[in-house]
């Protein structure tokens, strides 16, 4: 909880009093958050860096945690919406980490 945090206050982010820092609605808004002002990024490098602070978010929190969530998920045998919604956002997890990764290897290619 406390690096979730820190993450969210480095970017001058705070939670709103009753949330969990590490709900997956938060998490998934902070990396909105992210990716919006990657879009928005004045220079290459400050594009680079929200680059590379997605790839941490992903990595060490949302891609860590969510194929256990899935698993779980499984084994209890949900109504099938709630299997979906669990199984399409850890798809687009993955996918999102492959795209970020591609990007930043990208970046790094070009002068």
């Amino acid at each position: 909880m406390e690096t979730l945090v820190r993450f969210y206050n480095f970017f001058g982010l705070a939670i709103v009093e009753g949330m969990m820092p590490d709900h997956a609605s938060v998490e998934l808004e902070f990396m909105y958050y992210l990716t919006a002002s990657e879009a928005g990024a004045s220079s290459k490098s400050e594009a680079a860096s929200l680059l590379r602070a997605q790839h941490d978010f992903l990595r060490g929190h949302l891609a860590g945690w969510w194929p256990q969530l899935a698993g779980q998920v499984t084994r209890s045998r949900p109504a099938a919406f709630y299997k979906s919604a669990v199984d399409l956002t850890l798809r687009f997890l993955r996918g999102d980490e492959r795209y970020v990764e591609q990007c930043l290897s990208d970046a790094r290619e070009t002068p």
